[in-house]
């Protein structure tokens, strides 16, 4: 199991870069990038559908502030604290 954290670790660490590409791929008439409350008023406003990165499940961190840090850094803005797994936190 502990490989299973680790590799998710990494894996999730990704995710957010991959959703910036994903994002910047479509036409932003249609969709914004949001990192902030402000952002989401903003694309409303302006009508279209905000979009933000969040993170399924506080295990994904395995624990590590480090990476939910990273993840923000990355943009994403939320965490669910359980899915299917438990948090020991």
């Amino acid at each position: 199991m502990g490989g299973q954290a680790i590799g998710a670790k990494s894996d999730i660490q990704e995710g957010p870069s991959f959703c910036c590409n994903v994002f910047k791929s479509f036409h932003t008439t249609l969709q914004a990038f949001c990192t902030s409350a402000d952002d989401v008023e903003a694309a409303l406003r302006g009508g279209k559908v905000a979009s933000l990165i969040g993170v399924e499940s506080g295990h994904a961190i395995n624990s590590n502030l480090a990476v939910l840090r990273s993840l923000y850094a990355q943009g994403a803005r939320y965490m669910t604290l359980t899915h299917k797994c438990n948090t020991p936190w």
